[in-house]
């Protein structure tokens, strides 16, 4: 595809409508010897409108810089003529399409109507006009150029024998300068003979205080080394399992922070025994209780999924779904109002506390939270109706009169002593609650 800048100022009555990106005119002109100004050239009625016989200043100007090779005369002139026959020659070469045809056929026109002009004796006087005062400004210029030239060179000498004089000036200042630094320089040296053998005479002592510097800073790093890895040993230990199941002994440094100390049965006898000197431990029965802990915890992971819960805190009304059971509870927490609707559409509703459908929700107005539990799963979800904030685990220990134990679903423990259901304990419940102590294993090392 070709692209084509606009020229519409070439042809402001033509008959197509060329529709191409704008160019910038610079302001100014370009000036030559014996330019016809721009008020002077002469417009040429042509079949597309009025043209002017030159370009003026700003359009060569405009034309040099699209095309550096535009063929402007000495005088810093282009007709018009010889500006289009350029211009289609870099943009119909060859023409191919109906729409370049026209578009050059357009401007030859346009060139046969300025050439018929430029041959009239009113075109040929203002052109042989121009000529003849470009020549008579040419003179003018090289004689004016030779009597600068005359003067740039009798300046140049005068400044190169300044530029001598000053150099020979330069060099005897240089000159004294050399001689005075040498003098400084001697002295320096004496004074730095002085210095060496003042130097020299505490240099023993200094190097045996280094060696004695060194023994003592090695001493340090030692005691530090000692310390930092005394620091970093295991102060308390408890017993988990690794992704694939295989039995491993987590210690705890002082600091709070863990690490995986060994794995397998055997080898966390034998490191507890060589290193705890504690009596060994049935870590065959450990290890299953250590399972059942790891999958009950997934199994609580799993559970808490089984209720969504929708809060606005603007209005304390809290919306929660078992999907376990298929029952809705939608609780007020500003008035204590509770709603609860299974999955057949029956609704019952109360204050404070309201079991229907498998699922028992209960409110408390004075704090905002709202608990709604599966009776038979365990799986409790607690909302702060105020904040948004929302908790979802499943209760392994308690009653409803004293709370209980929960876990998590990142399998961490939390224990209430606040009453949030009336749901009766599982025995694998009741098992896990066992395994809270069975876990840590405790004593410190130092």
């Amino acid at each position: 595809m070709k692209f084509r800048t606009d020229e519409s100022f070439l042809f402001p009555a033509s008959q197509l409508d060329f529709k191409r990106d704008h160019i910038n005119f610079p302001a100014g002109a370009l000036h030559g010897f014996g330019r016809i100004s721009d008020e002077n050239i002469p417009y040429v009625t042509t079949k597309f409108g009025a043209q002017n016989l030159y370009l003026n200043a700003d359009q060569v100007a405009a034309a040099l810089s699209q095309y550096p090779d535009t063929p402007v005369d000495a005088n810093g002139d282009l007709l018009r003529s010889n500006w289009i026959r350029f211009y289609i020659s870099k943009v119909f070469p060859n023409p191919t399409t109906d729409y370049d045809k026209r578009a050059r056929a357009e401007y030859e026109q346009i060139i046969a109507d300025l050439v018929a002009y430029e041959q009239t004796p009113q075109a040929k006087a203002l052109i042989a006009s121009a000529s003849s005062t470009a020549a008579a400004q040419d003179r003018a210029y090289y004689e004016a150029s030779e009597a600068r030239a005359k003067q740039e060179n009798a300046a140049r000498a005068a400044a190169e024998a300044a530029a001598a004089e000053a150099a020979r000036q330069a060099a005897a200042q240089q000159a004294a300068a050399q001689a005075q630094a040498d003098a400084a320089a001697r002295q320096a040296a004496a004074q730095a003979e002085a210095v060496a053998k003042a130097a020299a005479a505490t240099a023993n002592a200094q190097a045996v205080q280094a060696v004695v510097d060194a023994q003592l800073r090695a001493q340090q790093a030692a005691e530090a080394a000692a310390a930092a890895a005394l620091a970093a040993r295991p102060v308390s230990f408890s017993l988990d399992l690794d992704a694939e199941g295989t039995m491993i002994l987590v210690g705890k440094r002082a600091d709070g922070s863990t690490l995986i100390v060994t794995k397998g049965a055997e080898n966390i006898d034998a490191y507890l025994v060589r290193n705890t000197k504690q009596t060994r431990f049935d870590l065959a029965q450990t290890a299953a209780y250590v399972k059942e802990a790891k999958r009950i915890a997934d199994a609580a992971a799993a559970a808490t999924s089984t209720q969504k819960t929708v809060v606005d805190p603007a209005t304390a009304i809290v919306k929660t779904t078992d999907t376990a059971s298929g029952t809705t509870s939608t609780v007020n927490a500003a008035t204590g109002q509770v709603t609860l609707t299974n999955t057949s559409g029956q609704t019952v509703t109360g204050t404070g506390s309201v079991t229907a459908g498998g699922v028992t929700t209960t409110v408390n107005p004075t704090t905002g939270v709202v608990t709604t539990q599966n009776t038979a799963t365990g799986v409790a979800t607690q909302t702060n109706a105020g904040t948004g904030q929302t908790q979802t685990a499943v209760q392994v220990t308690g009653t409803a009169a004293t709370g209980g134990t929960f876990i998590l679903p990142d399998g961490g423990t939390v224990t209430t002593t606040e009453s949030i259901t009336s749901a009766a304990l599982s025995p694998g419940h009741i098992a896990l609650a066992a395994l809270v102590g069975i876990l840590l294993l405790r004593g410190a090392i130092r």
